[in-house]
């Protein structure tokens, strides 16, 4: 979308050279006149900023892109989106700078357009962002606040992350959409379902939190509650359920605890161009925070991790004999009862 941006400044700017002050006036005329149409405003996930500002493509993007192909209006309430210790920012923090930067957007569109339609959709940490009474409709995706969310499923103790519990969509008039065996919005406690607890993880883990444009169009008019999305079981090896009738504990949150201060996170750790791309052979130094760098040894950071495929392979499994028949064993004559 960036691109289309830069392409399009330089196209006006090549037409105001050509035309002088006839693109002037048209230009102060179409100023005065605002854009009312119809707008999406997208709330990503945990993330969001750091993709975005590695030019990596993430899940809202792809849905604004659609969104604006369609003919509407779109924007997103850019913020920390983090959720500490993947991002330097606590998840407390995080979704009251969302809530914020949501705030803005919508205010900046009613201020233009009192009368027009607002739609939200919010993704992942997005998906706790988003309640916003200024909104006409609001969709989240992944949203961990499901009836059978994360958050149902494991009590919320870690200091700056609380637990605000489930969400009652229908009554909240949300669309929530959901994809089976996403551990985010479907995941059960892992001492009351073990086996859905694993294959939650593994479908995270495989992509399955991620939703695509077409699923998103396919809910756009849908009636305010749940919706899940069938999906295979990511470990097809594995029962996809195992209840063992142990309930989930009850609830349990600290209170919010924004704390503002950036902290160290595996962002420090990660090498900022290769978001999203394959492992290229890559030396130590770009995996070690610069403030730490004068402490290691240089042979340290200089050192590159071949991939992963060139640290192990697997040695053939060896020929298993054919199968052992043992010889009966002989009648001894003894009977039990």
């Amino acid at each position: 979308m960036a691109l289309i941006r830069v392409t399009a400044g330089l196209a006006s700017a090549a037409t105001v050279i050509a035309l002088g002050p006839l693109v002037f006036a048209a230009g102060t005329a179409a100023a005065d006149t605002p854009d009312c149409r119809p707008i999406v405003i997208g709330v990503g996930g945990n993330g969001e900023r750091y993709a975005d500002s590695k030019g990596a493509p993430t899940i809202i993007g792809d849905i604004l892109a659609d969104q604006a192909a369609q003919g509407y209006r779109v924007a997103e309430a850019h913020y920390t989106s983090s959720v500490w210790p993947t991002g330097p920012w606590m998840k407390d923090f995080s979704v009251l700078d969302g809530r914020a930067a949501l705030d803005r957007e919508i205010a900046a569109y009613r201020a233009e357009c009192p009368d027009g339609q607002v739609t939200v959709i919010g993704h992942s940490l997005g998906a706790e962002v988003i309640d916003h009474p200024d909104a006409d409709r609001t969709i989240v995706l992944g949203d961990p606040r499901t009836s059978n969310g994360i958050y149902s499923a494991l009590p919320g103790v870690f200091p700056g992350a609380a637990n605000p519990g489930p969400r009652d969509a229908a009554a909240d008039g949300v669309v929530s959409v959901c994809r089976e065996f996403d551990a985010i919005c479907d995941s059960p406690a892992p001492w009351s379902d073990p086996a859905k607890f694993v294959q939650g993880l593994a479908g995270f883990l495989g992509g399955y939190h991620g939703i695509s444009t077409d699923e998103v169009n396919q809910y756009a008019d849908a009636e305010p509650g749940e919706y899940v999305i069938d999906a295979p079981p990511p470990i097809p090896w594995l029962p996809e359920s195992t209840p063992t009738g142990i309930p989930a504990a009850p609830p349990l949150s600290l209170p919010e605890l924004p704390i503002p201060a950036p902290l160290p996170s595996a962002e420090d750790f990660y090498p900022l161009e290769q978001l999203g791309q394959p492992y290229q052979p890559t030396p130590l130094a770009e995996y070690i925070p610069e403030r730490v760098e004068p402490f290691v040894p240089p042979q340290i950071l200089e050192y590159v991790p071949p991939p992963i495929e060139q640290v192990f392979t697997p040695p053939p499994l060896p020929e298993l004999p054919p199968a052992l028949v043992l010889p009966p064993l002989p009648d001894l004559g003894i009977q039990l009862p």
